[in-house]
This record gives structure tokens, C-alpha cells and sequence, in this order.
């Protein structure tokens, strides 16, 4: 159900972690959420793609993945 309301975006039931994932674009990279449940799911995907930082008091789990410029690596300060 969650997959039909955010047509494109990756979700995926974590077998170990017992939670539920999405992988959302944002305008500089990706946002990773993490929630307990679906509701919460679908509330922190809504608070990501508007920028809203309010799912983590919730005990919702955002990571941030920026994209890089091409051509830089880890730690060479690009």
C-alpha cells in the first residue's frame, strides 16, 4: 500500500532490524527513514520529501547519503 502512495521510492521490510525502510531523494542526495511501523513510514517519507526533521523525536531513524561531486573520494575534502 505504502509502494502505490509514493510511486518511484524504494521500501523494503528489514528481516534482522525488524523495521521498515525507505529510500527518499532529497535535493542534495538521498534520505534514508527507518520506522517501526508503516504509519510511521509513511509520516517520515511525507517529513523528508518536505524537509521536516520533526520524525526523530518519534524514535523514526534519518540518515542523510549526499551525493558527492565526481572525481572525489572519502576524505579529500571535496
Amino acid at each position: 500500500m505504502i509502494s502505490r502512495r509514493f510511486p518511484g521510492l524504494v521500501f523494503w521490510f528489514g528481516r534482522f532490524t525488524r523495521s521498515w525502510w525507505a529510500l527518499v531523494p532529497v535535493p542534495v542526495g538521498w534520505r534514508l527513514v527507518e520506522a517501526a511501523d508503516a504509519d510511521d513510514l509513511t509520516r517520515a517519507v511525507l517529513e523528508a520529501q518536505t524537509g521536516l526533521r520533526a520524525a526523530a523525536k518519534r524514535g523514526v531513524t534519518v540518515i542523510d547519503l549526499y551525493e558527492r561531486p565526481i572525481g572525489s573520494t572519502i576524505g579529500d575534502g571535496r
